[in-house]
């Protein structure tokens, strides 16, 4: 379209000095946002080659307090001691 208008301008020697620009086509500067940035970043822990410490069994730590060579009944009684000393300390809370 423009080449057949700055043609047929060439031909014709009144509009040979003319400007030409109001015949090209005008296209707007677009100014290109930045990539959006999240909100929170996170910063990346250190790399370490070697993992965490694998966390105590329920066997381990058994062994380490001494439960573990406990008889069944002797188990059952500690455990249903810790019950009634929580719910005394529970209770005493509540009370005025």
């Amino acid at each position: 379209m423009c080449t057949c208008i700055f043609a047929y301008q060439m031909k014709d020697p009144n509009l040979r000095n003319e400007n030409w620009e109001r015949f090209l086509p005008k296209f707007e500067k677009k100014t290109l946002s930045k990539r959006k940035q999240p909100f929170k970043k996170t910063e990346k822990k250190p790399y370490t080659p070697f993992p965490p410490p694998m966390p105590e069994s329920k066997i381990d730590k058994e062994l380490a307090s001494g439960e573990f060579f406990l008889k069944d009944n002797e188990k059952k009684f500690r455990k249903h001691q810790e019950r009634r000393e929580h719910q005394v300390r529970l209770n005493s809370r509540f009370e005025i």
